[in-house]
């Protein structure tokens, strides 16, 4: 398959064409001349809305893409290096060194720990941004079917990740006495469909915690 901007530009002039405007040469792709004329742009969505349509259905194609982007703007080019790169600087103000290689996590490479996660997500707790982007339990997304009339059921949000033989459940509870509890379950060599069993009733456990 193409890279994606000469796939992009390719389609481009393809549509062009349809429409019955003349494109001469081919698509390539290279630096814009300092000289071309804007013919038209396609503004983003804020991060904040990207977030909650990628977290909920977990869309790793839009991690990814956004991985980029942050390697476009803070780091050395729109690479999927480049973006890893960003994230373990900024993780690293934390005191967190997982090892991150792409912005999905779906590559076996990727390394942390529940207590490194538990620390991003109390980090994190005060955006709001962040914390609205995750799944509700028994409500939306990946969790849509998950905990169901259990004590979770609207009073937990999460994120999922699954690969073959791995399982992890991440995020927050609004416990029934009124505390919110970040937790991260992160399962290897396990069945996916058995681990999701498990963590559903220890997330059910968490949201009725009482200390």
């Amino acid at each position: 398959m193409a890279p994606p901007a000469r796939f992009a530009a390719s389609g481009f002039s393809k549509q062009l064409r349809n429409l019955g405007i003349a494109v001469r040469g081919r698509a390539s792709t290279g630096m814009t001349p300092k000289a071309a004329a804007l013919v038209t742009e396609w503004r983003s969505l804020p991060v904040a809305d990207l977030l909650r349509l990628m977290n909920p259905p977990s869309d790793n194609f839009m991690a990814e893409t956004l991985v980029k982007l942050l390697g476009a703007r803070y780091g050395g080019g729109g690479s999927t290096a480049a973006g890893a790169g960003v994230v373990r600087e900024e993780l690293a103000e934390l005191d967190i060194a997982p090892q991150v290689v792409d912005g999905s996590g779906l590559s076996r490479s990727d390394r942390t720990s529940p207590r490194e996660v538990v620390r991003m997500l109390r980090e994190m707790n005060g955006d709001a941004s962040f914390v609205g982007s995750l799944a509700i339990a028994g409500r939306t997304g990946t969790l849509a079917t998950r905990m169901r009339g259990s004590a979770a059921q609207d009073r937990c949000r999460a994120k999922t990740g699954t690969l073959r033989d791995v399982s992890a459940l991440a995020g927050y509870c609004r416990t029934t006495a009124g505390r919110t509890v970040a937790f991260a379950f992160l399962m290897n060599y396990v069945s996916p469909y058995g681990a999701r069993i498990v963590q559903d009733r220890m997330t059910g456990a968490l949201a009725r915690y009482r200390p």
